[in-house]
């Protein structure tokens, strides 16, 4: 909740947000329907779109960016 009048309703009113609500103020990423099957399946769904980058590691993506020939360059100046 990094928007503090969002943090206040919560916090000090106890507002509760409908889903369309929490989507409009950036509490939630996603609705999903299909209770419980939908969830597990929007899961699975953004897992495999980044599961990628657990592979590769923290090195990995700085090679695969290019980003390690810089930093390399930079720290040895």
């Amino acid at each position: 909740m990094g928007d503090p009048r969002i943090h206040r309703k919560v916090a000090l009113e106890g507002h509760r947000f409908t889903p369309k609500e929490g989507l409009t103020v950036g509490l939630l990423d996603y609705i999903v329907p299909g209770g419980t099957a939908g969830v597990v399946a929007k899961a699975e769904e953004l897992a495999n779109a980044v599961s990628a980058n657990a592979q590769e590691g923290v090195w990995g993506l700085i090679k695969v960016f290019d980003v390690f020939d810089v930093w390399l360059t930079v720290t040895e100046t």
